[in-house]
């Protein structure tokens, strides 16, 4: 069994492919302005700890939107969502309001998610008789309220005894920061959204919910999505938090970071919900809002259609990102990266790296002699 970096302590440093992931100069050629910035290094798009330190930067450090609060109208329902490497969930109450908390079962009760368990697929574990499986749908309640069988893993017997998770609303989203010292969600928010959240607001109606996995990385999916699109950046406290652009006859589209997409139209917004569930998976949550509730079939096999076509185009990039300046792209070994002109794929990657670079409080309990003792050769 090959050395693996599942209990690396995060005062240890990630490192990967002989250089420091957090370290300025790692991304020096890439925070120049649009078309002159070189594209992320192919760390970016392969490395399990690059994904690593996404979870421990972006997806624990963020005000992430798990959810909309329509998928669990009725007390006792349930919307599970793993975030980067954390099982949690949130629960409709009895008075209207919810509760967001960590499973009961965190994977089986594992410290971190092994590697073979990250697919997203059912995997039958032969060391705690688990089944470590992708996230489940929404679970409805009972109807007397009570909670569904289902819901044991997540909820246990007394889920007042689970731990919490900073939740609050954001127009119709759930949505959940897991790092205790972060700021309010309104305290990381910027009046320039208020435009997309009046948007929102515009169209109550959930009328359609379904989920698609791509084989690309959440970062190329997203770029794909708003290709070739006019973005301004929205910037919040000199950060970039969103972006905002033009499509085709009056679309208008949006990326609030880091996996938010909406497609705003006169008759109903398009919401796509992205999920990192490997270095190079994506889930997409597509929901269908309407002005009035009505059910639109004609815009489902339009969003169907549109969805496959930016996936095709996104898994292209995010193979050519990764294969860079290996013998699967033997042209590129020894080459430059090629400078990123594209406006989206360049504001996420200012996003990243800002994120990747943020220091920050750490809480963690492995011990650091397993941490030690499970580096890869190479690293520190």
């Amino acid at each position: 069994m090959s050395l693996q970096t599942d209990l690396l302590h995060p005062e240890l440093g990630f490192h990967d492919e002989g250089v420091d992931l957090t370290d300025e100069q790692t991304y020096a050629e890439c925070r120049a302005p649009l078309g002159q910035a070189r594209a992320l290094p192919p760390f970016a798009w392969r490395s399990k700890t690059f994904s690593e330190l996404e979870s421990e930067k972006i997806w624990t450090r963020s005000w992430v939107p798990i959810g909309l609060l329509p998928q669990i109208p009725n007390p006792g329902d349930l919307l599970p969502f793993t975030l980067g490497f954390h099982g949690i969930h949130v629960q409709r109450l009895a008075d209207g309001g919810y509760e967001a908390r960590l499973n009961r079962h965190q994977h089986g009760g594992c410290r971190f998610v092994p590697e073979q368990c990250r697919t997203g697929k059912q995997t039958k574990c032969t060391i705690a008789s688990c089944n470590y499986t992708r996230d489940a749908m929404v679970i409805p309640a009972l109807e007397d309220g009570q909670d569904a069988p289902e819901m044991y893993k997540f909820v246990g017997i007394n889920p007042a005894k689970l731990v919490p998770v900073r939740s609050a609303n954001w127009g119709p989203f759930v949505m959940i920061n897991l790092d205790p010292e972060a700021p309010d969600l309104a305290a990381t928010l910027t009046d320039e959204l208020g435009g997309l959240r009046a948007a929102l607001d515009a169209m109550p109606g959930l009328t359609h919910h379904q989920w698609f996995d791509f084989k690309c990385n959440w970062k190329s999916f997203g770029a794909a999505f708003l290709r070739g699109a006019e973005v301004r950046q929205i910037t919040h406290e000199g950060r970039c938090i969103a972006i905002d652009g033009a499509g085709e006859e009056g679309e208008r589209l949006a990326w609030l970071f880091p996996n938010l997409l909406l497609s705003i139209h006169d008759d109903h917004i398009a919401v796509l919900l992205l999920q990192a569930t490997g270095m190079g998976d994506t889930l997409c949550r597509f929901s269908l809002l309407t002005r009035d509730g009505a059910a639109r079939e004609d815009l489902v096999g339009q969003w169907q259609k549109r969805l496959g076509i930016t996936g095709v185009e996104a898994v292209k990039v995010h193979d050519g990102h990764a294969q860079w300046g290996t013998s699967s792209r033997p042209e590129t070994i020894g080459a430059e990266r090629p400078l990123e002109r594209d406006p989206a794929r360049h504001a996420v990657q200012q996003y990243v790296i800002d994120r990747v670079l943020t220091d920050h409080s750490l809480h963690w309990q492995a011990p650091i002699m397993d941490a030690l003792m499970t580096q890869r050769r190479g690293s520190r």
